[in-house]
C-alpha cells in the first residue's frame, strides 16, 4: 500500500483492447505483462493500493475534436480497500473504450488530487503516458 501521492506508480500496464470478463482473466494478463516489462517481482494483485471503500478517479481522453476529463467512480471489491487487482481490473474495464486509438494509453500510476480531509471520497488523476 502507499503512503505517497502516487499509488501504483512501479506497475505497467496498457489500456488497450476490450474489457475483461473476469478479475482472474485481467489478473493473468497484467503478471505477462509484467514479465515482459521485466518487473515480475513488482505485481502482488492482493496486496492493498487504496485504503478507501471508495474513489474517484479522472483520466483524459478525447470526444470527437474535444479534450474531455470524465471523473469515474470506483466501489471496493470488499467494501473496505483496493487491492491491486480489483483496482486496476475495474479501471482498466472503465477507460479502455474511451482510450482505443489514443497515444497516451499507458498506466503510470494514480496521483492524489484531494482527500477525505478536503472531500469525502478521495479523488485520484490517472498519469497516463505515451
Amino acid at each position: 500500500m502507499t503512503k505517497n501521492r502516487v499509488a501504483l506508480q512501479d506497475i505497467g500496464w496498457s489500456f488497450v483492447g476490450g474489457r475483461f470478463r473476469d478479475r482472474g482473466s485481467f489478473e493473468d494478463s497484467l503478471r505477462r505483462y509484467q514479465v515482459r516489462l521485466g518487473n515480475p517481482d513488482t505485481l502482488e494483485p492482493g496486496e492493498l493500493a487504496i485504503l478507501s471503500p471508495v474513489i474517484r478517479v479522472q483520466f483524459m481522453c478525447w470526444d470527437g475534436d474535444e479534450q474531455i476529463e470524465p471523473i469515474v467512480t470506483f466501489t471496493a471489491e470488499n467494501g473496505v480497500a483496493f487491492s491491486v487487482g480489483d483496482l486496476l481490473f475495474q479501471l482498466h474495464n472503465a477507460v479502455v473504450e474511451k482510450l482505443e486509438g489514443m497515444d497516451h494509453h499507458f498506466f503510470e500510476g494514480l496521483a492524489l488530487v484531494s482527500s477525505p480531509a478536503s472531500e469525502p471520497t478521495p479523488l485520484y488523476r490517472l498519469r497516463q503516458g505515451s
